[in-house]
């Protein structure tokens, strides 16, 4: 499953309890009701939200183009033209082949939604009508957007749990980091030492000997939509996950209906893919 929260326990705690304090079980029900937020709205979307390192397959149907996922950059672009599984054939950017969002007003703007072939100065133009024809091994996702973190962070080896920052309380559980090519989940820590996840994301855990820190940002109106989602889940629980209250003034109260909030769903309407 994804590490990946569109809003972090600090900014929860912030918007909906004055910066409360939660016991370690309380924080990581906190933690796993946010997940769940956001996996939601990647599921309502239809689109991922984060930065996916990751080797993927697609077909090919004799026509000079692809429709991929949201992507934000590709590595390496190959072509199985045979049928064995080998993809014998490389294609270079600018050349064989080039990005665009398809659709948009901004052709070139991002993530990047198709590939084309170019005919006209490429090795080919069109692709393999066959499954798994074309491999692109990139960086997926609807956007990388990161923010310094002030200070540096250390991790002695590519196993060490402990990151050791240089600075003191500049992040939050339930962050996402980017410390040179790796990918760290922050699960919990406070002062100059965190717990983290190695190498989440499809990056590769490694030592760091204290380069700067980059952390994820989402966009403004994902995050909103997580912290709204988390808080009718996490309040949900005083109703014991019913519909209605008792009100001793006012008798049964509707307080929730299912499905996703109609705030949150309207919200989310123009980031569906």
């Amino acid at each position: 499953m994804p590490r990946n929260l569109y809003a972090d326990l600090g900014q929860y705690r912030r918007r909906h309890t004055s910066a409360a304090s939660y016991d370690a079980a309380d924080l990581a029900e906190l933690e796993r009701t946010l997940e769940t937020a956001s996996r939601d709205i990647d599921e309502h979307c239809e689109r991922f939200f984060y930065a996916l390192t990751a080797t993927r397959y697609f077909a090919g149907d004799g026509r000079g183009f692809v429709r991929i996922p949201d992507l934000l950059s590709a590595s390496t672009v190959k072509l199985d033209e045979d049928g064995d599984r080998v993809f014998e054939l490389t294609l270079s950017s600018g050349t064989d082949y080039y990005l665009e969002r398809e659709f948009a007003d901004d052709v070139d703007d991002f993530p990047k939604t198709v590939i084309r072939l170019d005919e006209l100065n490429g090795q080919r133009s069109v692709f393999p009508c066959a499954k798994r024809a074309l491999e692109i091994a990139g960086v997926w996702g609807y956007t990388q957007e990161t923010e310094a973190v002030a200070g540096t962070g250390t991790l002695a080896d590519a196993s060490t749990p402990t990151l050791t920052t240089s600075a003191s309380g500049v992040l939050e559980a339930g962050q996402t980091l980017q410390i040179e090519s790796e990918q760290v989940y922050v699960q919990a820590g406070s002062g100059t030492s965190w717990t983290v996840e190695r190498g989440v994301n499809g990056t590769t855990a490694a030592a760091h000997a204290a380069p700067a820190m980059e952390r994820y940002v989402y966009h403004p109106t994902i995050r909103e939509a997580a912290l709204k989602m988390a808080a009718r889940s996490w309040e949900r629980r005083m109703s014991g996950y019913s519909n209605v209250l008792q009100n001793a003034d006012v008798g049964m109260v509707s307080v929730f209906r299912g499905g996703m909030d109609a705030e949150v769903e309207r919200e989310l309407g123009p980031f569906h893919a």
